[in-house]
């Protein structure tokens, strides 16, 4: 009778576990993917005019970081393989983020004091550069075939290093600081390079985009100087990487003009 008893509790306990782990409807998964996209818009300042000049303003920004590595951490039920990895990335990307820059009055001031730094035109320029590599993964994501793929994923964030660089000019009466540890270039970086860091290989850095993929940085630098609009799917960075990586790792990924 006892071995009857702990047949049905295992039963119990493994119907609950596999239900816990239970991939939610498209509806679900649009919805949280949605909200993420939301929380990202905010992380790159994209819906404001001007970056935080109050302790508010950062409260505001942190608390939404927090929201966005819960939402990614409940989006991992919706993917498999790749892409269930890279969501991992950059939700714990999210969290290292959170505790570097949120986790006391002395850090939300210091980053007070970054942000306020910067000369009046970086925001804009910020912004452009944010939209330009959306754009640029989207594309990727959209029109590579199998063969160049990742090669054009990774150039999008490789050759777009230097337009985040050239962006963000700092008023001469504020200590100068590496570009690769201010808050906006490490929010980005949570995102982007944390999930492609692993993949790109031979395609981190701009000048072997140049050596050994010139076609793709081509097509970059052209929908840059368009500006066009149809490659803006609504879903800010995470949801191109996702998508991209999910083909990656897809076997009957299909041929599409390059």
């Amino acid at each position: 009778m006892k071995f009857i008893c702990f047949g049905i509790i295992f039963v119990i306990i493994a119907l609950v576990s596999a239900d816990a782990v239970k991939r939610p409807s498209d509806e679900e998964c649009g919805q949280q993917l949605n909200k993420i996209t939301q929380y990202n818009k905010i992380m790159y300042q994209l819906d404001f005019e001007k970056f935080p000049d109050t302790l508010q303003g950062i409260d505001y920004v942190c608390e939404t970081g927090r929201k966005e590595y819960d939402q990614i951490h409940q989006y991992r039920k919706c993917l498999s393989g790749l892409g269930r990895q890279t969501a991992v990335l950059i939700g714990r990307g999210m969290k290292k983020l959170y505790r570097k820059f949120c986790t006391s009055k002395e850090k939300k001031e210091k980053l007070l004091e970054e942000l306020r730094c910067y000369t009046s035109d970086t925001k804009e320029r910020w912004t452009k550069c944010i939209i330009d590599i959306d754009r640029h993964l989207e594309f990727a994501v959209r029109n590579s075939t199998e063969k160049y793929l990742l090669a054009n994923m990774c150039c999008s964030h490789a050759t777009s290093v230097r337009c985040i660089e050239n962006s963000m000019k700092i008023l001469e009466k504020c200590p100068k600081k590496p570009v690769k540890k201010r808050f906006l270039m490490e929010a980005l970086n949570t995102v982007v390079e944390e999930s492609l860091d692993f993949v790109c290989g031979s395609f981190q850095h701009e000048r072997e985009c140049l050596e050994k993929n010139p076609q793709g940085v081509r097509n970059i630098e052209e929908i840059s100087r368009s500006g066009t609009k149809e490659l803006d799917s609504g879903k800010l960075l995470f949801g191109p990487l996702i998508a991209g990586v999910s083909r990656l790792s897809s076997d009957d990924t299909k041929d599409s003009d390059d």
